[in-house]
């Protein structure tokens, strides 16, 4: 009988999690910290309402939807579930209320404080911050019970039946807040998951849409350039200045442009064998007098040499990028660094700063059209190197931590027939 109000309780507490699937889940009101709290206060309520009596206690899992509240929502909602049990608890009434309330004031005094940081985490961590919360909870009942039982004393059972059963209402206890930490966490992926799709919807219709009128405009550009320059050969008094303006920019507009093309439709345009070391090296040698003047030292260690296939314009395009931002997000005196690996079939260029770092929610943006944690910028330029690199069958990650410095790993794969190079 008690096995199965158990899991009659388990049960129950999942109950807000489904509810918000089925009706808050894309309306403003399910964003509702008031909302959140009521519907966990009635969850605790129910399992109030279908509690077992052992050992002259009212046992039940009410505190599980409490730690939830709390630690997903914040005070606010988690408060209201705690007003909530109190009340429904003081109506119960009987002998263990002190015990009760006791329990109550414990429990939330760990998920409160754990509340602060706690989106700040990944996923697993957050369970595993539930997970403790759980273990917290079921150790402070264990205690403040168990001393309670041994305070009054019942003849009627040993110490060890109290012992064992406290401990075993404790496991579930842990159990279920595990169990409903988990199941609100795939929700809340289900919903990303949702609004990325939603997003890549977007912005694949305006990458086509992009590439279209960049396609058109670059023609007529093309056209302007071609006359101007004529101009500027001809041109000998006051206007010479201001027609180099004018190309200068024209020539910055191709390059957003082209940009814009390279990221809607990545091509390779001239595929070829290079010794990457080799390149690597030149690209250092190219960019090092833009580290001199930012006064930032570029450190490299490129003591590999591994052939790869590759456009080598657009990769030289991409890593120049990713090391011109590291030497910007670098203040003066810091470090970039910039290490070649191979590892089995693949290389690994690695580009290390000292700089700035960036928050969670930053790196989670990293490669985004329009994102930058740049003062000025658009981002593309990040959108695009990361796409090239894709489209060479490559993988770029991002390993971050604030006012320590950021690290960008390029891994590409290896040719293993060396012939001809």
């Amino acid at each position: 009988m008690i096995l199965e109000k158990i899991l009659l309780h388990l049960l129950i507490i999942l109950i807000p999690v489904h509810i918000y699937t089925l009706f808050f889940e894309n309306r403003k009101i399910g964003k509702s910290p008031y909302l959140f709290g009521v519907i966990n206060g009635i969850t605790a309520i129910v399992t109030m309402s279908f509690s077992f009596n052992a050992f002259g206690m009212v046992w039940d899992l009410r505190y599980a939807p409490l730690v939830i509240a709390f630690l997903y929502e914040g005070p606010i909602s988690g408060s209201i579930v705690m007003i909530i049990i109190a009340l429904k608890r003081t109506i119960t009434g009987g002998d263990g209320l002190i015990v009760a309330y006791l329990c109550l004031m414990f429990t939330v005094i760990l998920p409160l404080y754990m509340h602060k940081n706690y989106w700040n985490i990944s996923k697993t961590n957050r369970i595993r911050k539930a997970l403790i919360v759980g273990i917290w909870t079921a150790l402070a009942q264990v205690i403040i019970t168990y001393g309670y039982f041994l305070i009054n004393g019942y003849p009627n059972h040993t110490n060890k039946e109290l012992f064992l059963f406290v401990v075993l209402y404790g496991v579930v206890q842990i159990i279920g807040t595990a169990a409903s930490s988990t199941l609100h966490e795939r929700m809340i992926e289900k919903q990303l998951l949702q609004k990325e799709m939603s997003k890549a919807e977007k912005l694949h219709t305006i990458g086509e849409l992009a590439a279209s009128i960049a396609h058109e405009i670059r023609n007529p550009l093309t056209v302007v350039k071609g006359f101007l320059q004529l101009m500027k050969k001809q041109e000998k008094g006051t206007n010479l200045q201001y027609l180099t303006l004018v190309l200068s920019e024209l020539d910055r507009a191709e390059v957003i442009i082209s940009d814009y093309l390279n990221f809607a439709k990545p091509r390779l345009e001239k595929v070829e064998k290079i010794k990457l070391g080799d390149f690597i090296s030149g690209i250092i040698t190219l960019i090092q007098s833009l580290a001199v003047a930012k006064g930032v030292i570029l450190d490299d260690k490129v003591d590999e040499n591994p052939p790869i296939i590759t456009d080598k314009d657009q990769l030289k395009q991409a890593i120049v990028n990713f090391i011109k931002n590291a030497i910007e997000a670098t203040p003066q005196g810091g470090t970039v660094s910039v290490n070649l690996k191979r590892i089995n079939n693949f290389v690994y260029i690695v580009i290390s700063d000292t700089g700035k770092g960036m928050t969670n929610e930053q790196l989670s943006r990293m490669g985004t059209i329009f994102y930058t944690t740049k003062e000025k910028g658009t981002g593309l330029g990040t959108a695009v190197s990361i796409r090239i690199i894709e489209t060479m069958n490559g993988k770029v990650t991002y390993e971050s931590e604030l006012n320590v410095g950021t690290k960008v790993t390029i891994q590409l794969p290896i040719v293993e027939d060396e012939i001809g190079l």
